[in-house]
Parts: C-alpha cells; sequence; structure tokens
C-alpha cells in the first residue's frame, strides 16, 4: 500500500511516530501472514518490526517501548509454543543444559 511507502519514508528519516505505525503494520502483517509462525516470512517480517521499534524506542517513543516488549513476550510465546530451534538447528537458546555438569 502506498500508506506503507510514505511511513517507510518517514521511518527512515528517523521519525519515531512513522517508525512504530510502520512497525504496528509489519507486526500484523506476520500476524496474518498465511506462512504461518516460524516461516522464513514471518521470521523476517518480526525481525523488521523489532528492529523499527527499537529504533523508536531508543528516542523515547513510549508506545513503541510498550509494544516492543509486546512483541517479544509474544514472539516468545509463539517459540515456546512450536519450539523455536528444535534439534534440527542446535541453536534455540533454550535453557536446555543449564546448571548439568
Amino acid at each position: 500500500p502506498v500508506a506503507n511507502r510514505l511511513w517507510l519514508e518517514a521511518a527512515l528519516r528517523g521519525e519515531a511516530n512513522a517508525q512504530t505505525t510502520l512497525a504496528d503494520a509489519v507486526w500484523e502483517r506476520a500476524t496474518s501472514a498465511q506462512s504461518g509462525p516460524l516461516s522464513p516470512d514471518w521470521q523476517d517480517l518480526i525481525s523488521l518490526a523489532v528492529v523499527l521499534y527499537s529504533m523508536a524506542a531508543q528516542q523515547g517513543h513510549e508506545d513503541a517501548t510498550a509494544s516492543l516488549a509486546d512483541l517479544v513476550d509474544e514472539t516468545h510465546s509463539v517459540c515456546h509454543e512450536h519450539e523455536c530451534g528444535g534439534d534440527d538447528d542446535g541453536g534455540g537458546g533454550g535453557q536446555e543444559g543449564k546448571g548439568k555438569k
């Protein structure tokens, strides 16, 4: 949409309101993506939303800070639900093995 292009232009110029609004749109698109959670498309969209919210939050935009926290919580829940970073990639950033010797 044309509106998102305008938001992108303003976001790239450092406008915190535009960064937050565009991040909201990207997050919404990620949650409605037909490819589903944890797909490469979903991960790219979530990553973009995190970057945009972070940029706005660094400028003191309170809505961006709150939305970033919400997005991190939701993403963590989705990852946990779908066992993000399972045995296939050796990563996952989970707590496996902590405290074991």
